[in-house]
């Protein structure tokens, strides 16, 4: 079974029989952020997700400010981190007393029990310690601060970020990897030291090594070995960059071609404004998932052979069924 975590709906992908993928909503439904259970819980828009535990899947919720978790088992939504009301904010503290504006991307270091969280539009990078239990968690500013914006580097909150929007962890869980619009930035948690990895602060679908490449906006990361694969979603393609040399190249998609999701091999695959991205099952890195606006793709990593797996080709909606007649948005 795979999950994807899309607009209002927590939405799971399941094997049926030998040969279809079967796309279902699990849990939520839009316009509010009422807990309950299964498609009685109410979300407003879920952002990214992290399995910490069997029984917990935690998610973002943009539009209620907050960090919930869902039981695979029972179905069951809970409101655990933030404003349980949508209020924003910038707030440390304890779980209930925390704040955020738009939380969005997340990513899970299991050696700290810690949920790194990007808080859009408080321009940080942020940190839910559940050392002490769950829901008794508390929230820390790792990096940036919502009293202003910028690309520039620094230690902790005297570094800028520009609405970071997904985060990912090292292998060695030593270090942070965060897209903000236009950059890639590396954070070494020891020391808080946020260090550009790739992109300029101007708006471009450049390849190229550092800050001689360039991106339009960046909306999703994930990290595996010496690589980091980043959709780029107004260029409607994603990018590899290369930690150790800094390099940047177009693995797969055509900025040229941004109204549908087709499958093709490497370039000549296309995709409808990518925005998130994962690795397989149990952190498989040969393969690479991708959700753009229509549709799900699956990425063979060493072919780079591009396949929609689920949703429409080119339009966007809310429907379960058999995978490729499914509508996602």
């Amino acid at each position: 079974m795979r999950a994807m975590v899309l607009s209002g709906v927590l939405l799971f992908m399941a094997r049926v029989g030998f040969c279809a993928d079967e796309l279902f909503t699990f849990a939520g439904g839009t316009g509010g952020s009422n807990d309950g259970v299964g498609t009685n819980a109410l979300i407003g828009v879920a952002g990214s997700f992290v399995q910490t535990s069997p029984t917990r899947i935690w998610f973002s919720d943009w539009y209620a400010n907050s960090i919930r978790y869902i039981n695979p088992y029972t179905k069951h939504t809970n409101s655990v981190v933030g404003s349980l009301t949508g209020s924003t904010g910038f707030v440390d503290g304890g779980a209930t007393t925390a704040r955020f504006q738009k939380p969005w991307g997340m990513t899970y270091s299991d050696t700290a029990n810690i949920i790194y969280i990007a808080d859009y539009d408080n321009h940080a990078v942020r940190a839910y310690d559940m050392t002490a239990g769950d829901h008794v968690g508390t929230v820390t500013t790792v990096a940036g601060d919502s009293a202003g914006s910028g690309y520039l580097d620094g230690v902790g909150t005297q570094a800028r970020f520009f609405r970071p929007s997904d985060l990912a962890m090292s292998d060695d869980q030593s270090k942070l990897y965060v897209v903000d619009e236009l950059t890639v930035r590396e954070i070494t948690l020891s020391s808080g030291q946020v260090t550009r990895v790739a992109g300029w602060s101007s708006s471009s679908t450049k390849d190229g090594v550092g800050t001689m490449a360039q991106f339009r906006q960046l909306f999703g990361v994930v990290a595996t070995g010496d690589f980091l694969y980043a959709a780029d979603v107004q260029s409607c393609v994603v990018r590899r960059i290369q930690i150790s040399s800094k390099n940047v190249i177009t693995f797969a998609g055509d900025r040229f071609n941004c109204l549908d999701s087709t499958s093709g091999v490497g370039t000549n695959a296309y995709f409808f404004q990518p925005h998130g991205v994962s690795l397989g099952a149990n952190g498989d890195s040969s393969v690479l998932y991708v959700a753009s606006k229509s549709a799900i793709s699956k990425i063979v990593v060493s072919t780079v052979q591009v396949t929609r797996i689920a949703g429409a080709q080119d339009f966007s909606g809310y429907a379960d069924g058999v995978a490729l007649s499914g509508f996602l948005d």
